[in-house]
């Protein structure tokens, strides 16, 4: 699991997680921290990080689980939302937040959902769970807007951030490519680069 740095949160550096241990490195690559991910009172796999201004982090542990709001320097971890819906998800679910942070998405893969929350934990909105996405994986904030891969439709998506229309379709396009078998190209994470071209993991 892999987490680009947060501005002003750990000062150009990225965190990740691999073989049960948290990583932070500079951007050429030192390592400046590790520490165990059960140092933070987590035993279940992680899913995914993402760090915060202050020096906090979220943690996603894999279900059953929950989304752990930690901070580094004295490892202390509480929940980050008491909301009773959030604090056993199941399956796979992966974490953004707004330039300002005021807002954090959660894409719950296996319910074919992404969560809007404020900065605090407390849940706004819900987008449409009757099938309008499935499996979405790796929510991002590109230019003020949110993308999401919309794994099963083969397609990545622009959705409405606004708490009123929040899930909403706002564009989209194929990630269907000659390099995969047709109706078989599963996008499951993306990045644009600052030219506006997309890279996409393909599974």
């Amino acid at each position: 699991t892999f987490a680009p740095p947060a501005p002003g949160g750990y000062g150009g550096q990225v965190v990740v997680v691999s073989h049960g241990s948290l990583w932070v490195l500079d951007r050429q690559g030192a390592l400046s921290a590790s520490l165990p991910i059960e140092a933070f009172g987590i035993h279940g796999r992680v899913c995914d990080v993402l760090p915060l201004r202050g020096g906090e982090i979220l943690i996603a542990e894999r279900g059953p689980g929950l989304v752990h709001r930690c901070h580094l320097a004295d490892r202390v971890c509480v929940p980050f939302t008491t909301d009773a819906r959030f604090t056993g998800l199941e399956g796979s679910f992966e974490l953004a937040a707004s330039d300002d942070q005021s807002q954090i998405y959660l894409a719950h893969t296996t319910r074919h959902a992404i969560h809007l929350f404020d900065g605090s934990g407390t849940w706004i909105a819900t987008s449409d769970t009757e099938g309008q996405y499935k499996f979405p994986h790796r929510p991002v904030v590109v230019a003020d807007e949110l993308y999401v891969a919309d794994t099963n439709h083969r397609r990545l998506v622009a959705i409405e951030r606004e708490a009123a229309r929040f899930g909403e379709l706002a564009g989209s396009f194929s990630t269907e490519t000659f390099l995969g078998s047709p109706g078989r190209v599963y996008p499951i994470a993306q990045r644009r680069l600052s030219g506006g071209t997309w890279w996409v993991v393909i599974g």
